[in-house]
């Protein structure tokens, strides 16, 4: 045939498939398109709701706020006592509680060490349904450390304590958000506790000034001061929480001295995040919990203790996951829920 037969040839061919296209596609179903029928509409959500996009959102906003609140806390530098980033951290987790309307004492005093040393302390204790008897305490400390004594290159430099401290701390800022705003409220008081100087004596280490927490000692001490002689039922201690990767072992203390309450945060935090709890080998760790069970408050510590940068110059914010501090914080709600 000619070249221009050809052509018209296939032409022809090429428009009559593109009819029988149109026509099929307009007498054909698509089934992933289909709208359900009256008796399917109640029970298949739309993929496209405001809700839905809402939530996913929220989701995401919630876990830059967490990210957030580290970055703020790290703004104010070092966050021991006598440093400027001390007050400034103070006065900012104080108005951070303020704007969620729980009540907020401080217990604020002077320790003297025995060489005459002195340090100013504050714990900041903020009450939920202060008029409730049966009780929990959720902890945190906000107190960076002074001296990187972990790191081989600058043991005399300040901890930035992104992981340790700061990650703690945003977690229960959040959790504290939530509770203030949510529609069904826990059947127990809760009391936020953010414990000064868990790092110890700003000058560690140092001869004849070994490790103490000294924040949470003064609270258990000065326990009936807020409780009279009702203790609360169990407490939860969160520190170096938001590692990328993050791993949670039983510490071995808490199971020895609050074996019901361990039990219950890692039934709680294993089922719903079985990657981040484990049930390994024991190790013991002294954190705040310490103070708490030794006045008779059955306290579990919740620490990621395989964390590297532990007291180095290296604990930064580019160490620590969103994603998983909000699965801490989802841990955490569930467990207050769980009373």
């Amino acid at each position: 045939m000619s070249h221009l037969k050809v052509v018209a040839t296939v032409f022809g061919l090429c428009l009559l498939c593109s009819l029988l296209y149109v026509v099929v596609k307009q007498n054909t179903s698509v089934p992933s398109e289909q709208a359900p029928n009256s008796e399917e509409v109640e029970s298949i959500p739309s993929r496209n709701t405001t809700e839905g996009s809402a939530l996913v959102t929220g989701k995401h906003e919630e876990e830059s706020r967490l990210l957030q609140d580290i970055q703020t806390q790290l703004s104010f530098g070092p966050r021991y006592s006598g440093m400027s980033g001390h007050t400034d951290v103070i006065e900012w987790i104080t108005k951070e509680l303020a704007t969620s309307t729980w009540n907020v004492e401080k217990q604020e005093w002077v320790h003297t060490q025995h060489d005459g040393e002195e340090f100013s302390f504050v714990n900041i204790v903020s009450r939920f349904a202060p008029e409730k008897t049966n009780r929990i305490i959720l902890g945190a400390h906000y107190d960076s450390r002074a001296h990187a004594d972990q790191d081989k290159n600058y043991g005399d430099a300040p901890v930035p304590g992104a992981n340790d401290s700061a990650s703690g701390v945003a977690v229960l800022i959040e959790v504290v958000r939530r509770l203030a705003q949510a529609e069904v409220q826990p059947n127990v008081g809760v009391d936020v506790v953010f414990f000064d100087a868990e790092e110890g004596d700003p000058r560690l280490p140092t001869a004849g000034n070994p490790w103490r927490p000294y924040g949470s000692e003064y609270f258990a001490h000065h326990v009936t001061d807020f409780y009279g002689g009702n203790l609360p039922e169990a407490g939860l201690i969160v520190d170096m929480v938001c590692d990328a990767n993050l791993e949670f072992i039983i510490e071995g203390t808490s199971h020895r001295d609050a074996k019901a309450n361990t039990e219950r945060v890692w039934s709680i935090g294993h089922a719903m995040y079985p990657e981040l709890f484990s049930y390994g080998e024991f190790v013991n760790i002294y954190d705040d919990h310490i103070s708490l069970n030794a006045v008779g408050i059955p306290s579990t510590l919740l620490i990621d203790f395989t964390y590297p940068y532990w007291h180095t110059t290296r604990d930064t914010i580019d160490k620590c996951s969103a994603k998983n501090m909000e699965k801490v914080v989802e841990v955490v709600l569930a467990y207050v829920y769980s009373f």
